[in-house]
């Protein structure tokens, strides 16, 4: 996917996402046949909330094999399981960040650098 290639960091917030529904809502499920879509919804999220550019739900509906009901659907389901709270501190994403490499030797880990910066009024106006 060319235009969500530049958002490599998204991969990073939905797993931080992913463990905030973890968190605010512990009797959320996670299974085989839920994971995939749970995963694309905060891919979705992600990328619509930090880029500038990204595909239509109807584009990614096609392309992952869910309605564009389903995906639409999943989309406002993972927002308000989120609280509709999607900002990430720099150092809360890279501590994720962190928690995921491995570091080698030849390849030193990058920091959290490309994440843009909103202040907290941002969060209550919508996008």
């Amino acid at each position: 996917m060319r235009k969500t290639a530049s958002c490599s960091y998204c991969l990073v917030l939905t797993l931080v996402y992913i463990d905030r529904i973890k968190t605010r809502h512990p009797g959320f499920i996670i299974s085989d046949t839920t994971l995939h879509r749970l995963f694309l919804g905060c891919i979705l999220v992600s990328t619509k909330h930090w880029e500038d550019s990204y595909y239509s739900n109807s584009y990614l509906a096609s392309a992952s094999g869910v309605s564009i009901d389903q995906l639409n659907a999943m989309e406002l389901q993972l927002l308000s399981l989120l609280g509709f709270r999607l900002y990430v501190s720099p150092s809360k994403y890279q501590f994720y960040l962190d928690s995921i490499l491995v570091p080698l030797p030849e390849f030193p880990l990058p920091q959290a650098t490309h994440i843009p910066q909103y202040s907290p009024t941002h969060l209550s106006h919508s996008r």
